[in-house]
């Protein structure tokens, strides 16, 4: 069985600001490990569409510190 190299989801939820679509490309690196890259198309409903330029300047501001959240988790599953 070949493992995934990517992870996709819907969201369909009514609230403000929403991902259409999120998930993770997983990528090896040549030293062996993976790199994990975060992927999410954000849409902006109601008074999200004025809010959506704002959420998007702080998910990227937490994208590192997501990502490391995200291997100590993994870690610390393993």
């Amino acid at each position: 069985m070949t493992a995934p190299t990517r992870v996709r989801r819907h969201e369909v939820s009514h609230r403000s600001i929403t991902a259409e679509e999120g998930g993770y490309d997983l990528d090896p690196t040549p030293g062996g490990g993976i790199r994990v890259r975060l992927v999410n198309v954000r849409e902006g409903h109601g008074v999200g569409k004025v809010l959506l330029p704002l959420a998007a300047g702080a998910a990227r501001r937490d994208a590192p510190a997501f990502g490391r959240r995200v291997k100590e988790a993994v870690g610390a599953s393993a």
